[in-house]
């Protein structure tokens, strides 16, 4: 993604004030965060693998770093901010080396879990930093790794992934295989959302 790009995406990204009256009022409300970061001439996204867990509908799935808003939280940004210091050991926040820039907002999109939807809408908060910073997984993440964006640009990672419904029906997802990572599901549309933006 080149400075032109950049500049293109810069000027499609939306606000809080564009994106506020699209979430449902019976939905709660979360926030993921996209972080950006450049690699050898292109740029990176940043990914966590979730540790394994009962209680979470996406137990041991690459996903980003994010989760539900919190009572204390000031807003959703905050919230996208929050989630990644505790879960990847980033600080969206800090200044010098590895500074982020909040460029904007994705449209919201609603969360799903086993095929079905849930009563949550997700916001995707993308950051862009000047440097690609250390990470360290956090009690909810088993890790933390850079996914290069001209590799999902150039078809290379493309696969499908099979999945059993709630109601035991398969179906057959679009993903991308990583060093034998898959990332499908949400997270798979978020980033598909942020490179290749619906007409």
């Amino acid at each position: 993604m080149d400075e032109q790009e950049l500049t293109a995406l810069r000027q499609r990204l939306t606000t809080w004030d564009e994106v506020a009256d699209q979430i449902p009022e019976h939905h709660s409300r979360a926030a993921v965060a996209l972080c950006l970061a450049p690699d050898a001439g292109e740029l990176s996204i940043l990914m966590m693998r979730r540790v394994e867990h009962p209680k979470d509908p996406w137990s041991g799935q690459i996903s980003l770093p994010g989760g539900r808003e919190e009572p204390e939280d000031a807003s959703l940004s905050v919230t996208a901010r929050r989630e990644t210091m505790e879960e990847v050991d980033l600080d969206l926040s800090a200044e010098g080396p590895g500074e982020a820039e909040e460029l904007g907002l994705l449209p919201p999109i609603q969360a799903r879990s086993r095929g079905g939807f849930m009563d949550t809408t997700i916001v995707p908060f993308v950051h862009l930093l000047s440097t690609q910073p250390p990470t360290s997984p956090g009690p909810e993440a088993a890790e933390t790794f850079w996914l290069p964006l001209a590799q999902i640009r150039s078809g290379e990672l493309d696969g499908h992934f099979s999945y059993e419904k709630k109601d035991g029906a398969m179906v057959h997802l679009p993903c991308w295989n990583f060093e034998e990572r898959c990332i499908w599901g949400l997270t798979f549309r978020i980033v598909t959302e942020l490179m290749h933006p619906k007409a």
